[in-house]
């Protein structure tokens, strides 16, 4: 098993330019990774995603990821055409962290759903099916479910690598058997973007 080696950073909105200069260290030192908490109910913090975008604009090797992204207040759709979009003007160098939502009170203080952790465990499967059929351009998207559908939108714009990652992580408060870590899913067409583990 090979290991990569990162940095985690906070977007603190008056901190923005310290954190340009981390990443661009990061890029130079040859780390492979770099995630940015994406909290949007956070007041102290800049948006995760516009942060991102500057941060690939400033380096050259450096793999960048929302470390997760705010599933609940974002949506797939939303999220699905940022991340193909980061990935296209990045040559590939996007990686999505996709998170079901761990922040209750907070999420729905800031005007998202209120779900249990069962119920944004399926909202993430339902997402994941979304996301990987709006990564396959041309074709038309049709998706019933609980929490997210999708009524024939069309498919694209397509990720650059075609073996992109789709980092799928499971963010639950408490004990109990709904909260679990990040596991791996199969790859249910050889076009779509893999699913791996994250701890």
């Amino acid at each position: 098993m090979a290991y990569r080696f990162g940095v985690q950073l906070s977007p603190s909105a008056d901190g923005l330019s310290g954190i340009r200069e981390l990443a661009r260290l990061a890029d130079r030192e040859g780390l492979d990774l770099l995630g940015v908490q994406d909290h949007p109910y956070a007041g102290g913090l800049a948006d995760t995603f516009s942060v991102i975008a500057t941060l690939l604009a400033d380096t050259t090797r450096i793999r960048i990821f929302p470390d997760v992204a705010s599933l609940p207040l974002r949506g797939p759709g939303v999220i699905a055409k940022a991340a193909a979009t980061l990935d296209l003007l990045s040559g590939g160098r996007f990686e999505l962290g996709l998170g079901a939502g761990g922040y209750r009170q907070a999420i729905t203080a800031f005007g998202g759903p209120d779900r249990t952790a069962g119920q944004n465990q399926v909202a993430l499967e339902e997402a994941v099916e979304i996301i990987r059929a709006l990564w396959r351009p041309g074709g038309s998207v049709r998706v019933t479910g609980e929490h997210y559908s999708m009524a024939g939108v069309h498919g694209g714009p397509g990720a650059r690598a075609p073996d992109r990652d789709l980092v799928r992580q499971r963010r639950t408060q408490g004990p109990g058997p709904d909260r679990a870590p990040g596991r791996r899913l199969g790859r249910p067409h050889p076009a779509l973007p893999a699913l791996r583990e994250v701890a």
